[in-house]
């Protein structure tokens, strides 16, 4: 009985026979072998595997250092049974010194991020929070409301705001500006 377990516990290795390569029994592929995607990546070590640091046989899980405390981490992870101190989960973090940054952020901002990026999504893109330009129709009624200039000023940077049309003197149609605003972005 105890020797089916010991057996068990054995990692299947790769060609390459790295622990970098386990492929865990039980995966979702036809074959059974592979990594199921609902769980976080681990490796495991035969009972007595001293070579790891390791002689209990247990799971190990990966943990990625964690800066700034926005519960995303990042770089190369620690591999152990429990988070260690400053460690997170989740891996992707674009910067890890400024806590606002972290992968699917849905708010805007005003001011750059720790490193000077305006990424704050960490998809790769800066996305503004709008590049709509403000218009008055014909008529004087507000068309679309956005920034007054020819385009949308940059991250961070003040424009002016068409929120309204005003047509207070006969023969002309005046966008009522707000005095300035500033374009955020992530």
């Amino acid at each position: 009985m105890i020797l089916a377990l010991l057996i068990s516990c054995t990692p299947i290795l790769s060609d390459t026979g790295s622990p970098d390569s386990l492929l865990d029994i039980g995966g979702p592929d036809a074959g059974g072998v592979g990594r199921d995607p609902r769980l976080l990546p681990r490796r495991s070590w035969p009972v007595g595997d001293t070579a790891h640091g390791f002689d209990s046989g247990e799971d190990l899980l990966s943990w990625y250092a964690d800066d700034d405390g926005d519960g995303w981490g990042t770089g190369e992870p620690v591999w152990q049974a429990a988070a260690p101190v400053g460690h997170v989960a989740a891996d992707g973090d674009c910067d890890d010194r400024d806590a606002r940054a972290w992968p699917g952020q849905e708010q805007f901002f005003v001011r750059s991020r720790s490193d000077g990026g305006w990424d704050f999504d960490c998809d790769g893109d800066v996305t503004p929070s709008t590049s709509a330009l403000g218009a008055c129709d014909a008529t004087c009624t507000l068309e679309t409301e956005g920034w007054s200039t020819a385009a949308a000023p940059a991250c961070g940077e003040l424009g002016s705001w068409i929120s309204g049309c005003s047509d207070e003197f006969v023969e002309s149609c005046e966008a009522i500006s707000e005095v300035a605003r500033l374009q955020g972005c992530r």
